[in-house]
């Protein structure tokens, strides 16, 4: 008797465990950030082992959002650089940008810290300088975003494109 109840009981568990879960309190900026999280990397220049710069770069061609907009002419970057506070500031200004196949180095603009455009990354805070990097189209599946400095040497980030 009891093994009657005890194989419905367990039928029951795996029938709800397969069921799709759905959350109804995600909200549509939910959806954003996490479709930016997917698309963001971070990397850190050194110089011997002590960090002179965070970078983190959101390619943003692939976030389905109005802000984020559409353009199949140009690859489009949310940059993020922090440099800690006992390092030499002008570094934001000696850091270049270049994505691996591109024949131009491309418009860089600085965002300010209440550009809308910003509302595309999960999280940002008031020390980072923001950046909007813009290229032409690269014919290829993978994208390889440099930063070079100078002193630091360069760094590279990558990222997959689904549109091709």
């Amino acid at each position: 008797m009891y093994c009657k109840f005890l194989y419905l009981f367990v039928f029951s568990l795996l029938l709800v465990g397969c069921s799709s879960k759905v959350n109804v309190y995600q909200e549509p900026q939910d959806v954003l950030h996490e479709q930016a999280l997917t698309q963001t990397q971070k990397v850190v220049m050194k110089l011997g082992t002590k960090e002179k710069a965070f970078i983190t770069a959101t390619y943003i061609n692939e976030i389905e959002h109005e802000l984020a907009g559409f353009n199949t002419k140009l690859e489009r970057f949310l940059i993020t650089i922090y440099v800690p506070s006992d390092e030499n500031q002008s570094i934001y200004n000696e850091i270049s940008f270049n994505v691996t196949g591109s024949d131009e180095n491309g418009n860089v603009r600085q965002l300010k810290n209440d550009d809308p455009l910003l509302a595309l990354l999960p999280s940002s805070n008031p020390w980072d300088k923001n950046y909007l990097f813009e290229t032409k189209t690269v014919k290829t599946k993978v994208l390889t975003l440099n930063f070079k400095h100078k002193m630091y040497g360069t760094v590279y980030l990558r990222f997959q494109k689904n549109d091709l």
